[in-house]
């Protein structure tokens, strides 16, 4: 574990209308949901890029990949992002539009499993993608469907970062255990978390630790806003993995 605490904390803004972000709206191939494109400024074909997928927190929806994008890295990875699974109702009953969240049911998960695997076939028709440096970066509860489904199939990714998002509960999430050691585990959480909270953050740590497992902590003041220190964290936590060679065979 390895605990940080940043002496200020920033939000990120709207939109950075500063950068020129280059973006691509539309359907992955399997024609139901919308994602968004993130295209690395100086975009070479020639080198095979590490790849995030962005998993927006609840009340979200795809277009935050614009958002954080020049905050992770305006060079270094290509980004998509997919619709959450589930649109959020307002409190009369109606749909929220533009928010959706993150179904933690079983057909939940194995709808955001497949969203995730198209949005990454997606990116691998337009960019040239490493296969073995996808990650999953996640927030609140993106960040536990990110786990979740890393989880699953600890072999197909290089990484998995949840921002103030927990271990999944049920259905065994530690099923494949002896491959989810050499998984790379990022936790970037804030100290009044509304959702994750302390107690179970370290209820988390504690089965994980003695799982044996490859995990990174960086700890917050504040509550659980999303910040530049934060998905700054994710660009330098990314690139440790890819220059350490662990995702480079």
């Amino acid at each position: 574990m390895h605990p940080m605490e940043p002496s200020a904390s920033t939000a990120i803004p709207k939109v950075r209308d500063s950068v020129n972000v280059e973006a691509a709206f539309g359907y992955t191939p399997s024609g139901d949901c919308p994602y968004s494109l993130f295209a690395p400024v100086h975009y070479e074909k020639g080198y095979a890029y590490p790849l995030i997928v962005w998993l927006h927190g609840h009340g979200g929806n795809e277009n935050q990949l614009i958002r954080v994008m020049p905050e992770i890295s305006l060079r270094n990875f290509v980004g998509i992002s997919v619709q959450g699974t589930e649109p959020v109702e307002k409190a009369d009953g109606q749909i929220s539009e533009g928010s959706y969240t993150w179904d933690c049911s079983e057909m939940g998960s194995l709808l955001a499993r497949q969203r995730i695997m198209s949005a990454i076939e997606t990116a691998q028709e337009r960019f040239h993608i490493h296969p073995n440096r996808i990650m999953l970066v996640g927030y609140d509860r993106g960040g536990t469907t990110a786990l979740r489904v890393a989880l699953s199939e600890p072999t197909r990714f290089a990484g998995v970062a949840s921002i103030c998002g927990g271990l999944p509960q049920g259905r065994t999430p530690l099923k494949h255990l002896v491959e989810a050691r050499k998984l790379p585990i990022l936790f970037l959480i804030a100290r009044t978390c509304r959702q994750y909270t302390q107690a179970r953050l370290h209820d988390d740590l504690m089965l994980m630790f003695t799982a044996g497992m490859s995990i990174s902590l960086r700890e917050y003041p504040g509550n659980d806003l999303l910040r530049r220190e934060m998905l700054s964290e994710v660009d330098r936590w990314g690139m440790e993995q890819i220059m350490s060679g662990r995702c480079s065979s």
